[in-house]
């Protein structure tokens, strides 16, 4: 009989999943069997030690499951099979956060997180209305992590949202979304759920309507 080896293996969480990445990856680990120990790094590495017999594969999550094995716990995912809200596109940044937080409260609902994408326009525009240059740690704003997802429009921002108080990604049930407005051309590709909407059409002044004769209102005697 041949004798079992012990190998150690590893695999990189997506750093916008979270914990609910780690904790995904951790079950497909234990899974594969004669798990020994498993340790996670700072960077977001994954690495544990198990007994194979024979040859280990290049890839041994791909023994559970395919390649895309963290796609049911990507922001993408998550927005795309709940409801989505879409918000007039907004120029002005803080009058469109506001708008966000506003609209998640009237329907009862908690922040969990914002999303965008990879080359998001978010600090842009945000410091076309404040003036202040985008802070070091950009993974988080007005006390929400921000998390980058390549599948998203870059002008476009997410407010996802929970039931409850304190929730995770993978509690959200509802999320807001606006297109930012920087005067920086993007390229807003994607879903026509995830793109801008159409142009909301100007008001005419009154001074520039046609001439119309409606009539004169009937006075209180004229009605008897």
């Amino acid at each position: 009989m041949a004798d079992l080896e012990q190998v150690e293996e590893s695999i990189q969480v997506p750093p916008n999943t979270g914990v609910d990445g780690f904790l995904l990856a951790i079950r497909k680990i234990l899974r594969l069997g004669r798990v020994q120990g498993i340790n996670i790094g700072p960077t977001g590495k994954v690495t544990w030690t198990r007994l194979i017999l024979g040859t280990p594969s290049a890839d041994p999550l791909k023994e559970l499951e395919g390649p895309e094995l963290f796609d049911t716990v990507r922001p993408y995912f998550i927005i795309t099979h709940n409801e989505i809200v879409e918000l007039d596109v907004h120029a002005d940044p803080l009058q469109g956060i506001a708008r966000l937080f506003q609209k998640a409260a009237t329907q009862g609902m908690y922040p969990v997180a914002w999303v965008s994408g990879t080359r998001s326009l978010f600090w842009d525009w945000h410091a076309s209305a404040t003036g202040m240059a985008p802070p070091g740690n950009r993974g988080e704003a007005y006390g929400l992590p921000l998390l980058y997802e390549e599948k998203i429009p870059d002008d476009v921002l997410i407010l996802c949202t929970a039931h409850e108080r304190g929730g995770a990604m993978i509690d959200v049930k509802l999320s807001f979304k606006l297109v930012m407005l920087t005067g920086k051309t993007t390229d807003s590709t994607g879903p026509s759920y995830l793109q801008a909407p159409a142009e909301v059409p100007k008001a005419i002044p009154p001074e520039d309507l046609p001439d119309t004769d409606l009539g004169t209102a009937p006075t209180e005697g004229e009605h008897e």
